[in-house]
């Protein structure tokens, strides 16, 4: 006989993602993405890619480790995001000062792709924050905030 959920077990369910953090940030995360991934396409500069190439340039010649405990990434997932941008000149991988170490910085090429994708980001941020309520925006920030520290905490890969 197969398997089959109940009523009971669905309307359990659906409660359950109602209120799951997880569900419910990475929709938003997605759809959130999105809107800057379109808004920055003439710039040729995607919302992860940006986020990557700010934040190096931020920690200035961060390694991939302090990258990627800064972003909140798995330092192997950060490696296979910063591949593309290596190959397209937007960051440059150099040898820290031990010979393991592996520093990034953000190329002049990488610089002037910043640049011509601001004022689209910019665009995309004020379009979603326009539609919030005078305030919000800090609000859910320092929540999210909040919630990464907490989250990273309590991960065992903290």
């Amino acid at each position: 006989m197969k398997e089959k959920l109940s009523r009971k077990d669905l309307q359990q369910l659906a409660e359950t993602r109602a209120t799951c953090l997880c569900h419910n940030l990475r929709r938003s995360s997605r759809a959130v993405t999105r809107l800057y991934d379109e808004a920055m396409a003439p710039a040729g500069l995607p919302a992860n890619q940006m986020a990557i190439l700010v934040g190096i340039a931020l920690l200035d010649q961060p390694t991939i480790s302090a990258l990627a405990r800064e972003m909140a990434m798995d330092p192997s997932t950060l490696s296979r995001n910063l591949r593309p941008l290596e190959q397209e000149g937007l960051l440059q991988i150099k040898t820290g000062i031990k010979q393991r170490e592996k520093r990034l910085v953000v190329t002049a090429k990488g610089i002037r792709r910043i640049k011509r994708a601001l004022p689209f980001w910019a665009k995309a941020q004020a379009k979603l924050t326009k539609r919030m309520q005078p305030d919000l925006q800090e609000e859910v920030l320092a929540a999210l905030a909040d919630l990464t520290s907490d989250a990273q905490t309590m991960a065992k890969r903290a």
